[in-house]
């Protein structure tokens, strides 16, 4: 796996799996278990597998990959942030041959940001968000 999509799955698992460190106190032994690494190795596993195809931006992979993460944050509690974790955005790219070079006209896609929140157990109106960007 390249070195650089095992840093930013690492990164997202442990900002995940961290949230204890943040949260208020009487409420943060609910997420230690994330920290476990054979935890952390089976996201890893499951964001990284072939299913997923690389996880690129506006693909059927990222799609798989977003299923998982969304999971994830209803098995955790993590709630909505608004009426679903997906927050859309679109973008334009352009195709490539199999050289590599660049083609044109330009493609318009659309690619999903994962968004939810932790709300405050005491009474305060804190919160957590926790974002996801899963994708490349």
């Amino acid at each position: 796996m390249n070195k650089k999509y095992t840093v930013l799955l690492f990164t997202l698992i442990f900002l995940i799996s961290r949230i204890s460190a943040t949260a208020q106190s009487h409420n943060a032994s609910a997420y230690d278990h994330l920290a476990d690494p054979k935890i952390q190795k089976e996201h890893i596993l499951a964001l990284t597998a072939p299913q997923t195809m690389g996880r690129a931006t506006g693909s059927s992979g990222s799609a798989v990959a977003r299923g998982y993460i969304e999971e994830r944050f209803v098995e955790y509690g993590i709630e909505k942030r608004g009426i679903l974790y997906e927050q859309e955005f679109e973008f334009n790219t352009v195709a490539s041959d199999e050289k590599g070079h660049l083609g044109h006209p330009p493609v318009k896609m659309k690619g999903y940001n994962i968004i939810g929140e932790i709300k405050s157990t005491n009474g305060s109106r804190e919160y957590i968000i926790i974002g996801a960007h899963y994708d490349h």
